[in-house]
């Protein structure tokens, strides 16, 4: 990677930035395989966190299914957030990764050069890009879209029992 002259600083090269995202402690979960536990975590977190401001609404303090069900349903809303916060940023790189151009800047001030990838970087970018990124972010999009399934079936699950008269 050394052996070609390259103008674009170090720390925004694809490459280096996949590597400062695996390192980094936020976007390494999925990485780990510890993401489902942090994910189950937030939500047994966030659901008393819910439960007990919900139970201050005068409105609804008085049928605990219906804080139940409004205190799950906006405790699956931080998971959500989270993933998709880690699709975007893992999406980035795979992009990066992936194209035959560099976007970078010398000074920070958006001048904005681009910069062609030799054919060897190019290789072992699109290497990385399938079989690191692009699993991951298959993995993302399916907890992503998992999450917003539940999310939505609760949602239905309440409506329902909303018409069937179960939450006065």
């Amino acid at each position: 990677m050394n052996a070609v002259s390259c103008p674009v600083p170090i720390r925004q090269r694809p490459v280096k930035e996949y590597q400062e995202l695996q390192e980094s402690f936020f976007y390494s979960l999925p990485l780990n395989k510890s993401l489902n536990k942090v994910l189950t975590i937030s939500w047994v977190v966030i659901f008393p966190f819910n439960f007990t401001i919900l139970t201050n609404i005068k409105s609804i303090n008085h049928n605990i299914y219906l804080l139940l069900f409004i205190s799950s349903i906006a405790s699956f809303v931080c998971p959500i957030l989270l993933l998709t916060r880690l699709w975007m940023g893992w999406g980035y790189i795979y992009k990066r990764l992936l194209s035959h151009t560099v976007e970078y800047e010398e000074n920070g001030w958006q001048d904005g050069n681009t910069w062609e990838k030799p054919i060897s970087w190019r290789e072992k970018d699109l290497l990385i890009a399938q079989n690191e990124v692009k699993p991951l972010i298959r993995n993302l999009i399916n907890l992503l879209r998992l999450s917003i399934l539940l999310l939505l079936g609760e949602v239905l699950l309440f409506e329902l029992l909303k018409i069937i008269k179960v939450f006065k």
